[in-house]
């Protein structure tokens, strides 16, 4: 979980958009409980259109459980809604490990205020808070294993082409929980500033206030929220593994002059270990490698830290990944 402090920025031309949607309905509902072949390669086809094009996509009919979504919504607003003393029971200090902190002896992946969002340490105090979270990433593990096995057909790839890092798990995924309090001068911050995912998939849900900014032919396209949708984008080790079929777009959060703002991003990538491998199909003459043949999600990992320990260091580098040197 994250408290976000709005930062300055200088303001820019931002016009309203509709981002392209895409209902997985006859993935879910089909009389005999599958899908037909030519439904799913159309649904397949218009997604990979979509991310190589924008890089963002908002679904609907997912397959999620409203339920699931709304009380994972009012858990996260109850947190929020504490008084800060409490919600700091559940604070995680820099640098803080297993051995280091009483407080967080168990990594149980939670934690609150942390900047990086790659670790969340320390124990949950709210029980009901923690079973909703649980049951919120098993829901969000579905689903991006059903987008991955679609990316793949929408390629003309093997349906496991980019499932099969994940060897049955779950892979490393992380959820976070962004708060943004109202502000009387939102023209001079910002919530979260202009960057790209350094992850494989990122699965945003936002509240009924919207926030969300895509960077797109120069100008700050506003998102505007879809009740009960999600929006899916690509992330920078997404776009190395495809060789730069999909985007990894910048994006950004702003703050509301009146209404608070609570937006649940998910964050997917394989495990640690394993390889991910640019499939040869997607290197031809028009499409020449640009990233590294293979690379793991730990060394990326590890790559960005290190940048994050550097004076005004960037928290990510598609320079890394766009290196000769292979797994």
């Amino acid at each position: 979980m994250n408290l976000v402090t709005p930062l300055p920025f200088r303001t820019s031309r931002c016009i309203p958009n509709e981002l392209p949607i895409l209902d997985l309905c006859n993935l879910h509902h089909q009389s005999d409980e599958h899908p037909t072949s030519s439904a799913r390669d159309k649904i397949a086809r218009d997604l990979v259109k979509i991310l190589s094009d924008w890089g963002f996509v908002q679904l609907v009919n997912h397959g999620v459980d409203t339920q699931v979504i709304q009380e994972m919504q009012a858990q996260a607003k109850k947190f929020f809604d504490l008084p800060l003393e409490q919600k700091e029971k559940a604070k995680v200090s820099p640098g803080s490990s297993s051995s280091s902190s009483s407080n967080n002896k168990n990594r149980e992946g939670f934690g609150y205020g942390v900047e990086s969002g790659f670790y969340y340490d320390g124990k949950p105090w709210i029980d009901r808070f923690h079973k909703s979270v649980e049951e919120y990433n098993r829901s969000l593990d579905m689903l991006t294993a059903q987008v991955l096995e679609l990316c793949a057909e929408g390629l003309g790839l093997e349906s496991s082409t980019f499932t099969k890092p994940y060897l049955g798990t779950a892979g490393e995924c992380t959820a976070r929980f962004n708060y943004y309090p109202p502000c009387p001068l939102p023209s001079l911050t910002l919530g979260l500033g202009a960057h790209t995912d350094p992850n494989l998939l990122t699965i945003l849900h936002q509240c009924k206030v919207g926030g969300l900014q895509i960077y797109r032919d120069g100008s700050w396209l506003s998102v505007k929220p879809l009740t009960n949708s999600f929006i899916l984008n690509i992330g920078d080790s997404f776009e190395a593994w495809t060789n730069g079929r999909f985007k990894s777009v910048r994006h950004r959060a702003v703050v509301n002059e009146t209404e608070a703002r609570l937006s649940i991003a998910y964050f997917s990538n394989p495990p640690p270990l394993s390889v991910m491998t640019v499939p040869q199909n997607l290197i031809d003459a028009l499409h020449p490698l640009q990233f590294r043949p293979s690379f793991t999600w730990v060394d990326y990992k590890l790559h960005l830290l290190e940048m994050h320990k550097k004076p005004n260091g960037s928290k990510t580098s598609k320079a890394w990944l766009r290196s000769a040197k292979s797994v």
